[in-house]
């Protein structure tokens, strides 16, 4: 069974990745199936899944901050840093 991963865990690059090779999946199955085949529906399902997320992954990394993608990139800088008092 293939290991589920959690999209806020993966990088948007390795996400915009795997939509693309997931769309050409899809165009390959619905090509070969029917469109209204069950598994033609599917595939576009799983593409329309993947593409909310990827979707909504841009629009957060656009809405966070610098000292906010800083931290992201360095959690063990100093500025960084959160102590619980």
């Amino acid at each position: 069974m293939a290991k589920e991963l959690d999209p806020d865990q993966v990088d948007l690059a390795l996400l915009q990745q795997a939509l693309q090779q997931l769309t050409q999946t899809a165009q390959t199955t619905c090509q070969t199936d029917d469109d209204r085949s069950a598994e033609c529906v599917a595939a576009r399902h799983a593409v329309d899944d993947l593409q909310a997320i990827v979707s909504e992954r841009h629009r957060a990394e656009q809405n966070r901050t610098f000292f906010e993608r800083h931290c992201a990139e360095h959690p063990d800088a100093l500025d960084c840093r959160i102590y619980d008092l």
